[in-house]
């Protein structure tokens, strides 16, 4: 069964704004020194060749079951892939370096530039990037586009970042439908871009600031919560980290299903329970204790940040909220948080939200295994989640979390952000031959 189909049909209607939100800060205090990773891509997925059938099965005989596999916006027949839970590091097997090789490789020969595209509107803004919402010049497809000016990259000390985030997009092409799929990527004297699918339902953030009395049903943010941690149980199998994830970060597609995008600060630190890194980045509300105290975090941080989210969910706002991140830091450290009185019903969330929220990472649901977290009172509460229909995006979904897609308004559900004239110079021959000749 494919799982992926075209965001960019011309069809439904509606109109109106969301909301603005609030402006939340990422930090990041110290740089990690690490190698970067891999990389992905949804034209170049051709360059991919299946298997044959007694390799699949073979490899799904040693390693685990077989997932349903989707295609991208430009490809017609979705690309084979084997769901394996390997004991060894994935992301470092000698198949997955090919396999990305391969990928770069037809990417690279696309010759692709960003005028290529028509530039529409802005539609989000991180640390170092603005996205932008473009046309395809020939298909009339639409994308998003994450520029980042190559001054900034440079000045920032965060090119490692932005390579690790294009490497693992790679890891993803055609492999998680709830990961958002990189299209291409290029770059130009001044600027560089990674390119991937529009998904015009918006930001989750937005998405729940819009419903009512600003926060989700417990139906709803079962129906989130299910496809957020089927994305980090997916990430965490492949030996990545998220460590940023936030509703701003998850974005909604044409059918109310969710995509996990913005990858800046993901890391690959493969399979070894005991691997740690010692890098303090994050959003600071949802970042955990032992990320605010550099003292090495794993995969738990994740699960941390699930937390974070289901109560965010639940509530309209975060545990943890204050204005000044250092009391918001102090806040975490000493786990001070309260449930509002109008969760008295909400048992099951609370309790999921208590097993998440623990101040030791091997306490939290979820470690080492997600089973437990799977089996978990707040995803049994009838009607019990149907784990494999998620997975396949066949699960059903409330009329109230599908959004109203425009054609003529595509970005409707987004912010109104102001296009303004960035004032970047062109990088320094040396530097950029020294950052980018081989991005």
């Amino acid at each position: 069964m494919e799982w992926f189909t075209s965001l960019f049909d011309s069809s439904d209607d509606e109109d109106g704004k969301p909301k603005p939100r609030a402006e939340r800060r990422n930090s990041s205090s110290s740089e990690d020194n690490e190698d970067a990773g891999a990389i992905k891509y949804s034209f170049a997925s051709e360059a991919v060749k299946e298997q044959d059938d007694e390799e699949l099965e073979r490899e799904r005989q040693q390693n685990g079951r077989k997932k349903s596999v989707f295609g991208s916006v430009f490809q017609k027949e979705a690309v084979r892939e084997v769901q394996t839970r390997p004991v060894e590091d994935f992301a470092f097997s000698v198949k997955e370096q090919k396999r990305k090789e391969a990928l770069q490789t037809a990417m690279s020969n696309l010759y692709f530039g960003i005028n290529d595209f028509q530039v529409l509107k802005t539609i989000g803004t991180g640390s170092f990037s603005r996205v932008k919402l473009i046309r395809h010049e020939g298909s009339g497809r639409l994308f998003a586009a994450k520029q980042m000016a190559k001054v900034e990259l440079v000045r920032l000390k965060v090119v490692e970042h932005v390579q690790r985030e294009k490497d693992i997009l790679i890891t993803f092409i055609n492999r998680c439908q709830f990961v958002v799929q990189l299209e291409t990527y290029f770059h130009d004297d001044r600027w560089l871009y990674l390119v991937t699918e529009f998904v015009p339902g918006g930001e989750l953030y937005t998405c729940i600031q819009t419903k009512d009395d600003r926060r989700c049903s417990v139906f709803s943010a079962q129906f989130y919560m299910v496809q957020l941690v089927l994305v980090v149980e997916e990430l965490h199998t492949r030996g990545i980290v998220h460590r940023d994830l936030k509703p701003e970060n998850v974005v909604i597609d044409k059918d109310g299903f969710i995509k996990l995008c913005d990858f800046g600060f993901a890391k690959c630190i493969g399979n070894d329970p005991t691997a740690r890194t010692h890098t303090s980045l994050g959003t600071p509300e949802y970042m955990a204790p032992e990320c605010i105290q550099a003292v090495g975090h794993g995969k738990a941080v994740d699960l941390w940040c699930l937390g974070v989210m289901l109560f965010e969910m639940l509530t309209g706002t975060t545990p943890f909220n204050e204005e000044d991140p250092f009391e918001t830091y102090q806040k975490i450290l000493r786990l001070n948080y309260e449930f509002p009185g109008f969760l008295w019903m909400a048992v099951a969330g609370k309790d999921l939200i208590s097993s998440l929220l623990q101040l030791n990472p091997e306490n939290r649901l979820g470690q080492p295994s997600f089973r437990a977290l799977k089996e978990h009172s707040f995803f049994s509460s009838p009607p019990a989640v149907n784990w494999t229909a998620f997975e396949d995006r066949t699960a059903s979904v409330a009329s109230a979390d599908l959004p109203d897609i425009d054609s003529n308004d595509p970005a409707k559900h987004f912010m109104d952000i102001p296009d303004v004239e960035e004032g970047y110079g062109d990088l320094d021959d040396k530097l950029d031959a020294k950052f980018f000749t081989n991005f």
